[in-house]
């Protein structure tokens, strides 16, 4: 008899656990499900905020039809600090580049010729002794075949690359600059042939048309 009332005893225990757990669990969903969703976004936003890992973060969070936006920055990043996200990059201006093809102001045939003056591109890409720079096309952009160099990652004549400079001292770079490395490289492929995609230009397209509208 003794035996079979402790068994009793831990069974009745180890049932309280789990309704005191289930129960507790409950809780927290009703109170989670009470919450707006700016609310939950701080929650998830604090408790990823780890400044042992995490020192600096910026997060905006929208709806497609602009009825609901979240904004919030810690650290040293502010609301408008512009950041690298790096290879997200081509996911978001390849979408936003083919949302402008579909609404018919742009094609990808298009050439960088018809898009920009002479004076800024030209020098982009001299293969062979040839400047063959206005004849890219939109889709060669996107398709990493323009032949263009990675001004990120592959090194100048100076020997030294934008990211080897930024692990030492962050900074941030503009358009004028980014082509400006780019000229002074010397890895141009021939168009056509596989390269990295030059995404600032393809970003610089569609703010512009964009703006224009």
């Amino acid at each position: 008899m003794g035996k079979k009332k402790t068994k009793k005893v831990i069974l009745s225990a180890l049932i309280l656990c789990v309704c005191i757990a289930l129960g507790g669990l409950l809780v927290k969903q009703t109170i989670w499900r009470e919450k707006s969703t700016g609310q939950r976004l701080d929650i998830i936003f604090n408790n990823t905020l780890d400044h042992k890992k995490v020192f600096d973060m910026t997060v905006n969070v929208e709806s497609g039809n602009g009825s609901f936006s979240y904004l919030r920055s810690a650290g040293q990043m502010k609301d408008d600090s512009p950041f690298a996200i790096a290879s997200i990059t081509k996911m978001f201006t390849a979408a936003v580049i083919f949302n402008l093809v579909d609404s018919g102001q742009l094609s990808l045939n298009e050439t960088l010729d018809q898009l920009f003056e002479f004076d800024l591109i030209t020098g982009l890409h001299v293969y062979k002794g040839s400047d063959r720079t206005g004849s890219i096309t939109i889709q060669q952009l996107i398709s990493q075949t323009s032949g263009l160099p990675d001004y990120f990652t592959e090194k100048g004549p100076d020997g030294t690359s934008f990211e080897a400079e930024i692990l030492k001292k962050d900074t941030t770079i503009d358009f004028e600059q980014i082509l400006s490395r780019s000229k002074r490289s010397n890895l141009i492929l021939s168009t056509g042939m596989r390269a990295r995609p030059f995404t600032p230009i393809l970003t610089l397209i569609y703010w512009e048309k964009l703006r224009n509208r």
